[in-house]
């Protein structure tokens, strides 16, 4: 982006540095007046994604606070700033230590029940769910969910984004019914708030989308309002917030994925080809969107049979999750387990078997009580074992994903009825 100033046009990115150079003897012996602008700065660089400037600009602001202000309001906009910076950028045990930080000089300013308390509270839940601790994110959200409502209202922002917060958390571990009644509520409260374009409604419909095509057992209506929504979300996305947006690239990807629901296989490839593309013009190409969305369009490929490009996807989102986030994170757990899926779909069994038998434990206790992805694993796994010729482990293993999954989804859900066909093909080579 440029602007013209007296006549020449200079880089955005330039005004800011300049103006970052010019604050050390701007403001000398006015150092919360620095601080407060290096914030803005911070801000700044953060919205262009330009992550080592805002670093540089918020750790300058927060050492001049806790230096010279540190009871100063305007030093938790550092600490939130510099909070969701390290959780975008895969510094997650950062991120949340800054968050509880953030939440200790919140109830020291302004007390455990106002609004900006309920706020600090919420705020954590990023980090907390980035690392997959859920359960502390429901229970921190639960115990004051209630208290928010009466002391803000039920129409109260803050209030709004605790039940959208608790929609997703629940639909995310499998409470489909929960997370759809208080998503349903919190997109209710929302256009009340904002009307129906606003960022904040379409991203609570969006979450409903999710949590009705999770819920599974859907009629063709369901899936189609599905992707009518993602469809909706998407272009206002683009309209408000620019096609090359992270917030627009994000949800192109949603609609991707309800493409695949609809089965709608080769429209999906070649949406999710442009996402990409437009991923990398935007120069996000290192960044988590970019290998979320690899992984996605390997499993819309997979189900083309183009095993290939299938492999290539796979195999780029497990190298870029593996660049910005712990082996052990969620992230590169279930990126494992996608390019087992592809070895196990080209014929290489033995292969996808030691790698899913090497992930059953860790993504057990890397995703909460009730999520889709262990069972996913588990099932990979069986699958592997059928192919290798052991039909009984294999049938006790899918035998064990069946019944957890007619638990979490009920007996008409998709999941359970490909499960049921895989195991009516292992009893028919007895």
């Amino acid at each position: 982006m440029n602007v013209n100033v007296q006549g020449r046009d200079v880089k955005v990115v330039d005004v800011l540095a300049d103006a970052s150079a010019a604050l050390d003897s701007e403001f000398d012996g006015v150092p919360e007046a620095e601080a407060a602008v290096r914030n803005m700065l911070g801000a700044a660089f953060d919205a262009l994604e330009l992550n080592d400037e805002a670093e540089a600009e918020y750790l300058r602001a927060r050492h001049l606070f806790e230096q010279e202000a540190p009871d100063d309001p305007e030093y938790l906009k550092t600490l939130k700033g510099l909070a969701n910076l390290f959780a975008d950028t895969g510094r997650l045990e950062e991120s949340l230590t800054l968050a509880r930080l953030h939440l200790d000089r919140t109830l020291a300013l302004y007390g455990g029940r106002s609004e900006q308390a309920y706020a600090a509270r919420s705020f954590i839940v990023y980090p907390l769910w980035e690392l997959g601790r859920i359960a502390e994110a429901i229970a921190l959200l639960e115990a004051d969910v209630e208290l928010c409502r009466e002391d803000l209202g039920d129409t109260h922002p803050e209030y709004q984004s605790y039940l959208n917060n608790l929609g997703v958390l629940y639909s995310s571990t499998g409470r489909w019914e929960q997370g759809i009644v208080i998503s349903r509520e919190a997109h209710r409260i929302a256009v009340e708030i904002n009307g129906e374009n606003h960022v904040t409604t379409l991203g609570t419909l969006l979450n409903l989308a999710l949590a009705i095509k999770g819920k599974g057992e859907l009629t063709g209506d369901d899936r189609r309002e599905c992707l009518r929504v993602a469809q909706y979300v998407f272009e206002a996305r683009t309209r408000i917030l620019g096609e090359d947006s992270s917030p627009a690239l994000w949800v192109m990807g949603d609609v991707c994925d309800m493409l695949v629901l609809n089965g709608r296989f080769d429209e999906a490839v070649e949406l999710r080809a442009a996402q990409l593309r437009g991923i990398e013009e935007s120069g996000k190409s290192d960044q988590r969107v970019y290998f979320h969305s690899l992984g996605r369009a390997t499993e819309a490929v997979l189900a083309l049979e183009r095993y290939d490009e299938a492999e290539d996807f796979a195999r780029r989102s497990l190298a870029g999750f593996r660049a910005i986030h712990a082996e052990d994170s969620r992230y590169v757990l279930m990126a494992r387990h996608l390019f087992a899926r592809v070895a196990l779909a080209q014929g290489d069994a033995a292969a996808a078997f030691d790698v899913v038998d090497a992930l059953i434990e860790p993504v057990a206790m890397a995703f909460f009580e009730g999520s889709p992805q262990p069972g996913r694993v588990a099932e990979t796994r069986g699958l592997c074992l059928a192919d290798l010729g052991r039909v009984d482990e294999a049938r006790a293993q899918l035998e064990a994903v069946l019944a957890s999954y007619r638990e979490t989804y009920g007996g008409a859900d998709e999941r359970v009825e490909r499960v049921q066909a895989e195991l009516e093909s292992l009893n028919a080579q007895r």
